[in-house]
């Protein structure tokens, strides 16, 4: 079993590619002994390895390595986290001089409901 703490909302890709058995792969969130399924996949990763790919949000998660049937053996766990980005509202910027500054990327929101019809 594997620890998972998220402190935002996050893509997660969890997988056992690599893995020299025929894995299953669970995702729980909540407590070690209390918690709920969040994902599961038997042979999503090709070659009778797991994957997942999920959007979660920010808490505590557990991954679970099991084996099909009977089975088991040497496994490779592979996890990739990209943290979403925090959404920054951004208001009255449909002229240049109000731009946004987008230059370190991020996640931004907005309404173009209130903006002029600048650009055909």
């Amino acid at each position: 079993m594997f620890y998972l703490h998220l402190s935002g909302s996050a893509d997660v890709e969890v997988s056992t590619v690599g893995s020299g058995f025929d894995t299953i792969l669970y995702v729980r969130r909540g407590t070690c002994t209390g918690s709920d399924e969040v994902d599961c996949d038997d042979d999503g990763g090709g070659s009778y390895t797991s994957l997942i790919t999920a959007r979660l949000e920010a808490g505590d998660y557990y991954i679970v390595v099991d084996a099909y049937g009977s089975g088991g053996g040497s496994f490779q766990l592979n996890v990739t986290i990209s943290l979403r980005p925090p959404v920054t509202p951004v208001t009255g910027n449909d002229q240049c001089g109000g731009a946004a500054d987008a230059s370190a990327g991020g996640c931004f929101s907005g309404d173009t409901a209130a903006m002029s019809d600048d650009y055909d």
